[in-house]
């Protein structure tokens, strides 16, 4: 419905406004009025009320001074019923948050026998099977979609958190092309490393870190054909206090059309997916939330198909720690008997002396007789929570008090609530030795 008033003054068509909108919605709305009192046009929501007490959403596009805008010499606008763009609008968010359950309890209930079949496998990496290098492949690419679809969620909703600190970044690239040998191997792919040989050190949170070069890695051996070659390059800047990491390959590459929108989540370029059907059309996505988390940039570059392409990744170079010791008395508590013995055999190979607890009880008496100097804390057990548990070993600790690694199944921690319960780093499930061993060393 189009509108003009006749009111002698646009002061006037405020009080009008407050009259009609119910009650609870008078504050919001005279506050939405105060903007337009000065002959600003702008649109108010607002629930309206008849004559017989009932309320619906009204759209108000609104001109309080309209002389220059129209002929009409006056407040006017147009006011629209939106009570079913607003029912809509709650459908939608209500079939979003299902969604987001729905994808939060699927990852939880996947985490947990991956983090078996990883830690098993760590463990087999060195017998040379055939067998064992099938298993390690599909793990990491299991891993891989279900960090990705989490990630990629915590990025929507902002909720994505930091475990930051000072990570080795050659070593970590070493660490992950070491992760895809097998898969390049099975494609006769050649992977380099070219890196300075003094090491580079980023303020970072090493498992997201380690996801970002993961994904770009395996895009580039995806894209690539058999007997390609990737070439991953590590340029730091002293100048600039930066260090650039460069993932090439002789692949596909991008077609001019979709380079500007490689990073968005779901984009695919056409070409390459119907050569490659394979993923989810996240991973770009999440390396570029992550990436910008970190303070760094990425850019992705290409002369189009058929002549590869490169991504660089930017990121903000600090200072080198010193050297931390590395044995460690090390109290795993998990109540999930794979987990546990997956975990104690893959740090005992790391030269760690290693107990179990399978649940928090006994986690607290086990603390309080072995006196470990770490322990790493399953957060869902079955008698206690973990936070509990982990308040109770803060507490029956002597000086110095033990390092606690939360280990966990979902995907979403908060690191205030984490902190506040007394741990010093947290992990999500799947971790891997490389992330076991920077939390323990940290």
């Amino acid at each position: 419905m189009r509108w003009v008033s006749r009111a002698p003054s646009p002061r006037a068509l405020p009080q009008r406004w407050l009259g009609r909108a119910r009650a609870s919605d008078r504050a919001a709305l005279r506050t939405a009025l105060r903007g337009l009192a000065h002959g600003a046009p702008g649109t108010i929501e607002y629930r309206g009320v008849d004559g017989h007490g009932s309320s619906r959403w009204i759209a108000e596009d609104t001109q309080l001074a309209g002389r220059s805008i129209s002929s009409l010499h006056g407040p006017h606008g147009g006011s629209g019923d939106i009570a079913g763009c607003r029912r809509t609008v709650r459908e939608l968010q209500e079939t979003n948050r299902r969604k987001d359950e729905f994808l939060a309890v699927l990852m939880h209930e996947l985490r947990t026998p991956l983090q078996s079949l990883r830690a098993a496998s760590d463990a087999l990496a060195d017998s040379g099977s055939a067998q064992a290098a099938v298993i390690a492949r599909q793990v990491q690419h299991l891993s891989r979609l279900v960090d990705d679809l989490g990630e990629s969620t915590r990025l929507t909703h902002r909720k994505a958190h930091l475990r930051l600190q000072n990570v080795g970044l050659c070593s970590l690239l070493r660490d992950a092309i070491g992760d895809l040998d097998a898969e390049a191997e099975a494609r006769r792919q050649t992977l380099e490393l070219i890196a300075p040989p003094a090491e580079c050190w980023v303020l970072a949170d090493p498992a997201r870190l380690t996801q970002v070069f993961n994904n770009l890695l395996h895009n580039a051996a995806k894209f690539s054909a058999a007997d390609g070659r990737v070439r991953v390059t590590v340029e730091p800047a002293e100048a600039s206090q930066e260090v650039t990491v460069s993932v090439c390959d002789e692949g596909i590459g991008i077609a001019a059309e979709a380079l500007g929108s490689v990073f968005e989540l779901f984009a695919q370029d056409g070409a390459a997916t119907a050569r490659v059907r394979e993923g989810l059309g996240i991973g770009l996505a999440v390396v570029r939330g992550l990436v910008e988390l970190h303070g760094g940039r990425v850019v992705a570059h290409s002369e189009g198909p058929g002549t590869g392409s490169r991504f660089e990744v930017t990121l903000p170079l600090v200072a080198a720690p010193a050297e931390a010791a590395a044995a460690r008395r090390i109290l795993v508590v998990e109540d999930n008997a794979d987990v546990a013995a997956g975990l104690q055999q893959l740090l005992e190979q790391e030269g760690h002396a290693v107990a179990v607890a399978p649940d928090g009880r006994s986690a607290l008496q086990q603390s309080a007789r072995w006196r470990p100097d770490t322990v790493i804390l399953d957060l869902e057990l079955p008698d206690l929570d973990g936070r509990e548990v982990a308040r109770g070993i803060r507490r029956g600790a002597a000086r110095p008090r033990p390092r606690l690694i939360a280990l966990s199944g979902s995907g979403e921690l908060d690191p205030r609530a984490m902190r506040a319960a007394g741990f010093d780093h947290c992990l999500i499930k799947p971790a891997g030795l490389a992330e076991l061993t920077a939390a323990i060393c940290a």
